[in-house]
């Protein structure tokens, strides 16, 4: 008599799941253990009008009557935080260029600075940090300039405005001006529907886009793909050379 094969039970092989996971619990252990606690720190500065943004951190800037900066972030973070001026002018940036984070620079990760200053009238960032702007700012003039993959968002009041973006950046403009100077090098943006200004002349090189409203006139050179969007009932001239387009918004 002939006796039925028993087919054996298949068993899951659970060891290369049991691996990924503890590999995963050894990173996140790894990563948490090389982050120091929370601090806010307080730094005390000589007057600056200016300021130069060269750290990916998140900068609240407002317009007050006493200067202060404020720092919140990792401890280690803020070891590394340079808080320099000179001549008027406030550099944010590392001490150590050379030093290996164990964390990402983006979300909850990234160092918050809290500026008030009575006046500023140029700001500038370069890599990949953020100044954000808290109510109305009035100037005579200011000047912005964005380079690398970082932002400037800003509501503003002033009578002569210039704007340079130069890679994938952006700047987002509310308010007014009198006379407006914009030039665009690369794949960044300028959004500024929301600032009316008198005069505008705009420059993109690249396949970067303007966005503005202008009442008056509107200069504007295109070498390129770029796009200039405009509001408004301005006097237009303008010059393309390449693909790009020179509309009014519709």
């Amino acid at each position: 008599m002939k006796r039925n094969a028993t087919t054996p039970m298949k068993k899951t092989n659970l060891f290369p799941l049991l691996a990924v996971l503890a590999l995963i619990a050894s990173l996140s252990s790894f990563r948490g253990a090389n982050r120091t606690a929370f601090d806010e720190q307080t730094r005390n500065l000589p007057a600056f009008h200016e300021i130069g943004l060269a750290y990916p951190a998140n900068v609240i800037l407002r317009q007050g009557g006493t200067q202060s900066v404020k720092v919140e972030g990792d401890k280690d973070q803020l070891a590394d935080l340079e808080t320099e001026v000179k001549n008027g002018r406030l550099s944010i940036k590392r001490k150590d260029e050379d030093r290996n984070w164990n964390w990402s620079s983006s979300g909850n990760d990234r160092v918050t600075i809290y500026i008030t200053v009575p006046q500023v009238d140029h700001l500038a960032v370069s890599g990949s940090g953020k100044i954000k702007g808290e109510g109305t700012f009035k100037a005579k003039s200011l000047d912005l300039a964005v380079s690398g993959s970082g932002g400037i968002q800003l509501n503003a009041n002033v009578e002569n405005l210039s704007s340079r973006i130069s890679g994938s950046g952006s700047v987002e403009l509310k308010g007014e001006g009198q006379e407006s100077t914009i030039s665009v090098s690369g794949s960044g943006s300028m959004k500024g529907y929301e600032f009316k200004t008198n005069s505008a002349q705009v420059s993109i090189s690249g396949s970067g886009s303007c966005e503005i409203n202008a009442t008056s006139s509107l200069k504007s050179s295109i070498s390129g793909s770029g796009r200039v969007s405009y509001e408004g009932s301005p006097s237009v001239d303008s010059r393309v050379s390449g693909s790009g387009t020179v509309k009014k918004r519709g």
